[in-house]
């Protein structure tokens, strides 16, 4: 009798267990228009939850390098995830975005992707027409690959607003720049923030 007791008694602690399993599987999310810019990023986040296993928050989450919260927010209407949009980001950072759910008693990742902001990428110079196109990108990374002759080209700096990002000449030369007139900020450069 004894047995049969302890059988029961064991099988009813494993229904209960399976019965009370977290179902994680049935809810997902997918990241979709990611655009990515400067010091900026914007997506759209669709959670998928048919069974209604979310029992508490969603938290988005966006790391650096070092494992630092860079941004975070609870997000109480999945509309919200809508064309999402964090800014003020450094360029020559990589970036993992998580986002978590509570799904009963468990923390539950369902996004973790490492995101390069446009920037971050280092661009080669060869020509007058690339080293004006800086403008583009104040905040990017610039190599000097040879000498520069904007002999006849109209040079305007194109850093009238800061130049944040790194310019490595590696010894050569811009040569033959001429300024038809002298305004805030004229120079090559012009204005350089943190540069």
């Amino acid at each position: 009798m004894k047995k049969l007791v302890t059988l029961i008694a064991v099988l009813f602690v494993g229904f209960m267990l399976v019965a009370c399993q977290d179902k994680a599987g049935e809810v997902t999310a997918t990241m979709t228009g990611l655009d990515v810019e400067l010091t900026s990023m914007t997506f759209t986040i669709e959670i998928s939850d048919p069974e209604e296993e979310i029992t508490g928050a969603v938290t988005l989450t966006l790391y650096d390098d070092e494992d630092k919260v860079a941004h975070t927010k609870d997000i109480s209407d999945f509309a919200e995830l809508v064309d999402y949009q964090i800014s003020g980001l450094k360029n020559e950072v990589v970036y993992t975005l998580n986002v978590f759910a509570t799904i009963g008693r468990n923390v539950v990742t369902l996004i973790d992707r490492e995101i390069n902001l446009a920037s971050a990428e280092t661009v080669h110079i060869t020509t007058p027409a690339e080293f004006l196109d800086m403008v583009n990108n104040r905040a990017g990374n610039y190599v000097l690959d040879n000498d520069i002759d904007f002999q006849g080209t109209t040079f305007s700096s194109p850093f009238s607003s800061p130049f944040s990002g790194t310019f490595d000449g590696q010894g050569f030369a811009l040569k033959n720049i001429t300024f038809d007139k002298v305004l805030q900020y004229t120079g090559v450069f012009g204005y350089v923030s943190s540069g």
